[in-house]
């Protein structure tokens, strides 16, 4: 799932650096430096821009397949359809963050132009929504997955919750270092990225080599989440590196106190259709409780971008 997404994220990129590119050349055209052609140095600066993005795709698309095709030598396809039941459970929320991610690519591009200050404002702005959007979702594949597992595969795919509890985190890491990508390439430095991405895809090896054959699909499950959280704390650490320190309380606190209640639902009512009604409603709930209190400007900040998002 996470190198899937990342293919898709390696696409996108690309066509951010051409729109950035084209902005700047269009912006030239209004004040007069250029003809009104695409010369051979922009030409080539673009080619040059998009050649690690490109190689970040390869290693990225390597990750899933390999994981697949060493799971059903060692486990066979009874493994291979538990482990993807489980991530495609997972991935069916991956929308959310991509759609967020591309209403705000512009306002990077904007913050990014006006110094590291004002891209560490949008990028925290940024990992905040997503983590007060995406924290209760991978909390309710953790907490209901068994529920949810049965529901959507039927009886026979139960044992697949296993992988969605294991798999649960990505929704979040995913969305992070997607953000994480568009800041870097908004600041020229997506050359560091196909680095990243080889790491991550050895880690991801000598994992699914080390656990598969004691875990199964489960193992493959550990290696993938292994490799998402290496790759999303790498690429914030870059960010971080051109932007300084962020609020990291600003970021997580209000998700975590809507997840705690979440916590306390289930167990208080289950962990079936009626705990999960319930978490779902206790979550905005505490979450707009805490942030009206301690940031209520960032309640706004949410419904703007939300309104954004379902515009693009």
């Amino acid at each position: 799932r996470a190198a899937r997404d990342r293919a898709d994220e390696g696409a996108d990129l690309a066509g951010v650096a051409l729109e950035r590119r084209l902005v700047r050349h269009q912006h030239e055209l209004v004040v007069g430096r250029h003809a009104g052609v695409l010369d051979a140095d922009d030409a080539r600066a673009l080619a040059a821009a998009s050649i690690p993005i490109g190689v970040t795709l390869a290693i990225n698309a390597a990750v899933l397949g390999l994981d697949t095709v060493i799971l059903s030598v060692q486990k066979g396809n009874d493994a291979v359809g538990l482990f993807g039941a489980g991530q495609r459970l997972v991935e069916s929320t991956a929308f959310l963050g991509a759609a967020f991610v591309a209403a705000v690519v512009p306002v990077l591009a904007k913050a990014a132009r006006s110094g590291s200050r004002g891209l560490a404002a949008t990028y925290e702005d940024g990992c905040k929504v997503i983590t007060s959007v995406l924290l209760p979702v991978s909390l309710a594949f953790v907490l209901f997955s068994g529920w949810l597992t049965r529901l959507v595969f039927g009886d026979s795919f139960s044992p697949a919750a296993a992988a969605v509890r294991i798999l649960a985190p990505s929704v979040v890491l995913v969305a992070i270092s997607t953000l994480s990508l568009y800041a870097l390439i908004s600041v020229h430095k997506q050359r560091l990225v196909p680095w990243i991405a080889a790491v991550t895809l050895l880690l991801n090896l000598a994992l699914v080599f080390l656990l598969v054959p004691s875990h199964s699909f489960r193992g493959a499950a550990v290696a993938l989440l292994a490799a998402d959280i290496t790759y999303a704390l790498a690429m914030v650490a870059l960010v971080v590196r051109e932007t300084g320190p962020l609020s990291v309380s600003r970021v997580l606190a209000g998700a975590l106190a809507g997840c705690c209640a979440m916590g306390i639902a289930a167990a208080l009512v289950g962990v079936g259709a009626a705990g999960f009604a319930v978490a779902a409603v206790a979550y905005p709930v505490v979450w707009l409780a805490y942030e009206g209190r301690r940031y209520p400007s960032d309640i706004s900040l949410l419904l703007r971008i939300g309104q954004r998002t379902s515009r693009d």
